[in-house]
């Protein structure tokens, strides 16, 4: 049991082994829309909505990935879940990295979805100030009009784009600046994920320019039991560009438990 105050609101599909996919920055639980229900065929998918996002928009924002993290100890609690598999993209996957951390035997297996287990960089930290100036000078919107031109593979499909962007500019400032804060003051969680004795994966889009393909590649051959699926035709959502193929990436990984 955890001591977080916070119980989050998700979406919750099919029945069986529990897979928790927790969404990135700066969206909700609907950027699963179209992989949350292939992947409940065979098993119970709960997406839940993160602090200071989506349906959680009006709960206190945590300023720590860790306070994140046990929130979704304290979901799981509500659920009558012990253990679950996480899948965590981006932002989400630094959560679900130090979910793991924290509460260790609750995690069944871990996949990373474009997002890494390293702290930023001071660049990207100095990334995060601007971010955060930019969000409270102009908004959300003007903060994901700058990133979106990095989140796709080239020539994205509209349907793609459109769906991302109308989740993004949804979600209030005190949110996204909470986050933006979690993610620059995160530590270096490596050495968490080279002690995992839990089956791991690492999917990637082929042009993701934000966690580039070496990268999660040698995440994954760093692993106790690891490895890395490349998404072709996609960048850093293949959630959104590709979920067909991601859908298959995690159903083959989820089913190895």
């Amino acid at each position: 049991m955890t001591n977080s105050t916070y119980t989050l609101p998700f979406d919750e599909y099919g029945q069986g082994p529990c897979a928790l996919l927790v969404h990135a920055f700066p969206f909700d639980r609907r950027m699963w829309r179209h992989v949350a229900r292939p992947l409940a065929q065979h098993r119970r998918v709960v997406c839940p909505d993160l602090r200071g996002f989506g349906h959680s928009s009006s709960m206190p924002s945590p300023r720590s990935v860790d306070e994140h993290a046990d929130d979704l100890a304290r979901t799981l609690d509500a659920l009558s879940v012990d253990r679950a598999s996480l899948v965590g993209l981006s932002m989400g996957g630094y959560i679900a990295l130090a979910f793991a951390e924290r509460h260790p035997s609750r995690v069944a297996q871990l996949a990373l979805v474009d997002s890494r287990a390293g702290a930023d960089s001071d660049a990207q930290k100095s990334g995060r100030k601007q971010s955060m100036a930019i969000v409270s000078s102009q908004g959300v919107t003007a903060l994901y009009a700058g990133l979106e031109p990095r989140l796709f593979a080239p020539d994205p499909l509209p349907i793609a784009t459109d769906m991302m962007r109308a989740i993004a500019v949804a979600q209030g400032r005190e949110g996204v600046l909470s986050a933006l804060a979690a993610m620059r003051d995160r530590p270096d969680r490596t050495d968490t994920w080279l002690s995992l004795t839990i089956p791991t994966l690492c999917v990637v889009g082929r042009h993701d320019v934000i966690t580039p393909v070496a990268e999660l590649e040698e995440l994954a051959a760093r692993a106790h039991s690891g490895r890395c699926v490349v998404i072709e035709n996609a960048g850093h959502l293949p959630c959104a560009e590709a979920p067909e193929a991601l859908v298959a990436a995690l159903d083959a990984f989820l089913f190895a438990r």
